[in-house]
């Protein structure tokens, strides 16, 4: 009973030791270790590794300054508190593992149903910023091998769009982004409000850009990279269609316009949405 309200009263003071990392070092077993033995706890060895290795050394070190204070007939009487401390630790440790990677795949289950959803028959109120979060997930497997994002959104409205197509075609432009940077780099996200003149009037668009660091577009290229099968990536990588089929979307179906600016090293696709597309 004593153990256990000890061990309790150190969580609820510092609960984040807990779930402290855990590291492998003979200096901080070492010096663990010698604490141990001062109060009397022999052959220690064992369970300052242990402590150390589960994160749970820094509560450990609290609970021996605690008994400091504290009349123990020996040092021996706080070995269960902390060989409990050690596997309270792991525990929670495990806990938190499990509870992450549940958030993880509840996420991904939810951008995926969002991406598959089909047939959308007319715009919908959509919210910009959560398409772009869908396709980030989407793509996350390729964001982990080098490839830094940096997301500068703006405030901006919900707009009529249709959503679905939308998600391809920010799917494409980062995927686009990837493959020109060769896996490694980064891509710039950013969205703000601008004014256009459109269809013989002053007009409010929402714009997104993808900026990326890749080797850039050939000069020869760019007056015709929105065509079909026209591509400045390698042979075999991709079929030519992601960027048509992007302008199409955002030309034809939401009246809107895609531009590129092009320079090894820097290349942004901004797309322009209309702000006032009718549902």
């Amino acid at each position: 009973v004593y153990t256990l309200g000890l061990l309790r009263e150190f969580m609820e003071k510092e609960p984040g030791l807990i779930l402290r990392e855990g590291r492998s070092s003979d200096e901080s077993v070492r010096q663990l270790r010698g604490r141990l033995e001062h109060i009397g706890i022999g052959k220690s060895r064992r369970l300052a590794k242990s402590l150390v290795e589960s994160g749970a050394d820094r509560l450990a070190y609290d609970i021996l300054d605690y008994a400091d204070s504290m009349t123990l007939s020996s040092g021996k009487e706080l070995v269960p508190l902390l060989e409990l401390v050690g596997l309270v630790t792991k525990l929670m440790r495990r806990i938190a593992a499990v509870d992450t990677a549940v958030s993880t795949v509840t996420r991904i289950v939810r951008a995926v149903r969002a991406y598959s959803h089909v047939n959308q028959p007319k715009p919908e109120l959509t919210d910009i910023h959560e398409g772009i979060e869908v396709s980030l997930i989407i793509l996350g497997g390729q964001l982990k091998k080098g490839v830094e994002i940096i997301k500068e959104y703006g405030d901006i409205p919900r707009i009529n769009a249709y959503s679905d197509d939308l998600n391809q075609v920010w799917t494409n432009l980062i995927m686009n982004a990837i493959q020109a940077m060769d896996g490694k780099g980064t891509i710039s996200i950013r969205t703000f409000m601008t004014q256009r003149e459109n269809e013989g009037r002053l007009r409010k668009f929402v714009a997104v850009e993808v900026h990326d660091t890749g080797k850039g577009i050939p000069p020869e290229l760019m007056d015709r990279i929105f065509e079909p099968f026209v591509s400045s990536k390698k042979q075999g990588e991709g079929s030519g269609l992601g960027l048509s089929i992007t302008a199409k979307i955002i030309r034809e179906k939401h009246r809107g316009d895609i531009e590129v600016e092009s320079e090894p090293g820097h290349t942004v696709f901004r797309v322009l949405l209309p702000a006032d597309l009718e549902a």
